[in-house]
């Protein structure tokens, strides 16, 4: 598959900060009611941040695809299930008894939802997960030679990726060729970091995605939101590869080293502070800054005063066995 060994150099700061980065944009795309507030910018957000997320999952994964299915990528997976299953639940759970909340629980449906239909999922925002953990078993699709031989298939489904839902597969489609490409350019990593420290080409990407952006805002698939989204992954790894402050930097590599927890979390704090400051009164631009710094800070806290201290809820909600750890081994990019 490639000329050059897996990333094996110890921790990569600069892609951590890129998943920090990652998690920010995610959050703010999920502080309510930002859509409403500031449709354009949550436009924007939304046209590559998710697969900037499959693209470092991808990254992360190379060497995972080359193990055993059975005795290491699947037990590895299943892991993630259960805090998938446990939120899901929790979430069918909170909106059962209060229906006012976006997408009223039907119970008889609940199960079904959450193990078929990802995007019917009581916790909508998971489906990246589910999503993440269908390419995890497909791993075997991406050994040897795979990634470069798929490329040209897993391009024309991220163009044109139909609208089946159950299991997710039309999302699945949609967002291969992102983790796919994750696996290729982290099997030529050297190269490809060089390619981002280019300040040349960082500063024509800075150029070409809002144009791209404004080519494709009234397409919903096609070969323009593709070139949209991979030109949206390279700008933020251009900016975590080029320099950024130390200070900001230093706060965005452990934004990314709990990007997991942030994730996972961020609801249980952002529907209080949404219901709270709406009920009051509160101006929508200003809800989205305080359901935006929920949405960071409380998972951030969670992390360190119960996950960390508690081998058990860091199972149950991250699905980790420890602390995040300082290596390009995570096999999750979030």
């Amino acid at each position: 598959m490639s000329t050059e060994s897996p990333p094996d150099t110890g921790y990569i700061r600069e892609m951590q900060i890129a998943r920090g980065i990652g998690i920010l944009l995610v959050t703010l795309g999920h502080s309510e009611p930002v859509a409403q507030a500031f449709p354009v910018f949550w436009d924007i957000i939304y046209s590559f941040h998710m697969p900037l997320f499959f693209f470092l999952s991808g990254f992360f994964s190379l060497r995972l695809v080359s193990r055993p299915w059975l005795q290491e990528i699947l037990p590895r997976t299943t892991r993630l299930y259960l805090p998938y299953f446990v939120i899901s639940l929790s979430y069918g759970l909170i909106k059962f008894f209060i229906p006012a909340l976006k997408r009223p629980v039907i119970p008889q449906e609940l199960l079904s939802q959450i193990v078929f239909y990802p995007f019917e999922n009581p916790a909508l925002f998971l489906w990246f997960l589910y999503i993440l953990l269908l390419m995890k078993m497909l791993s075997p699709l991406f050994r040897g030679r795979g990634p470069l031989l798929f490329l040209p298939i897993f391009t024309i489904t991220a163009c044109w990726y139909g609208s089946i839902e159950l299991f997710g597969i039309s999302s699945l489609l949609k967002h291969l060729l992102y983790y796919n490409c994750g696996l290729l350019l982290a099997g030529r990593h050297t190269v490809f970091f060089r390619w981002l420290r280019n300040r040349n080409l960082g500063l024509a990407v800075i150029f070409l995605f809002p144009l791209l952006y404004s080519f494709s805002t009234k397409s919903h698939n096609g070969p323009l939101p593709v070139a949209t989204a991979l030109a949206g992954i390279w700008l933020v790894l251009s900016f975590s590869f080029l320099g950024i402050p130390e200070r900001i930097s230093g706060w965005l590599e452990y934004c990314g080293k709990l990007s997991l927890e942030i994730y996972l979390l961020q609801y249980y704090f952002i529907f209080p502070v949404l219901v709270a400051l709406t009920h009051i009164g509160i101006e929508p631009r200003v809800i989205v800054l305080f359901t935006f710094t929920a949405g960071i800070c409380g998972p951030i806290l969670t992390s360190r005063l119960l996950l960390e201290k508690s081998k058990v809820l860091a199972l149950v909600l991250s699905g980790r066995t420890k602390k995040p750890a300082r290596s390009t081994r995570n096999e999750t990019a979030l």
